[in-house]
């Protein structure tokens, strides 16, 4: 995104609008708008599967070998993403 955003950026400000080049900056603010909802939307969905994820330890899916322990020894030294460790939590 950044590289097709320094590609795209140039060809937003037109010489015609000089000195405030209106379409750029308006482009730019649509921009940073994007990217802050994009990061409450991100906040958002990690709490939730935080929840979740709590949720479902406490409704008894995980084995008791894991809950005696905090995490099975296995669980910690596999090499799976966030996606696939059902004891990762997201910090915020």
């Amino acid at each position: 995104m950044y590289c097709a955003g320094n590609i795209i950026g140039p060809q937003l400000f037109f010489e015609r609008e000089a000195p405030k080049y209106q379409s750029g900056f308006l482009a730019i603010i649509i921009c940073l708008v994007v990217c802050v909802i994009d990061g409450f939307a991100l906040l958002f969905y990690l709490r939730w599967t935080n929840i979740r994820r709590d949720k479902q330890h406490i409704m008894g899916t995980i084995s008791e070998g894991q809950e005696k322990h905090g995490v099975a020894p296995q669980t910690q030294l596999l090499d799976t993403t966030d996606l696939k460790n059902k004891e990762f939590r997201y910090v915020f």
